[in-house]
């Protein structure tokens, strides 16, 4: 049985806004990219369709959160009585937080498709057209890949 989170409740509304606000963070990477580096001169398509990858983004990390969580869960019903080891290591620590992974995940496989979305369409298109279709291709790209992940 899935794990679905109210996330309007006061508990989980700081993690929404953190993963709102981390997407956010990167798509305001991807708007100074476009702007100066891609030279991407329509403000309309510099900030419009950023907006709505950011929900798109933030919606797939929601999505690979309640999955991890859901991961979690099911060992921890299983293996009740194990020993539960310490790690050391600071990048595994970092890397194990509930918060990340799906951060990680959700970016990287924006990141991705939008590149080869980017360098396919380049070659045909106008750069204006060319981020427009990279970004809703890195976004729908990650919807598919967080509903498999479910």
């Amino acid at each position: 049985m899935p794990v679905r989170i109210r996330w309007t409740s006061k508990d989980y509304f700081g993690i929404l806004l953190m993963f709102l606000g981390i997407c956010g963070f990167i798509q305001t990477l991807f708007i100074l990219i476009a702007q100066f580096f891609l030279i991407v001169s329509s403000y309309f398509v510099v900030i419009i369709i950023p907006i709505g990858t950011t929900i798109v983004l933030t919606y797939g990390s929601i999505v690979i959160f309640e999955s991890i969580i859901q991961v979690q869960k099911r060992k921890t019903l299983k293996s009740q009585f194990g020993k539960k080891g310490k790690e050391k290591i600071l990048i595994k620590k970092i890397l194990n937080f509930p918060i990340t992974k799906p951060v990680i995940i959700s970016i990287s496989v924006f990141i991705v498709f939008f590149i080869i979305a980017y360098a396919i369409t380049f070659t045909f298109l106008d750069p204006r057209i060319t981020f427009s279709i990279a970004e809703v291709v890195g976004a729908i790209a990650l919807l598919i890949i967080a509903n498999g992940i479910e």
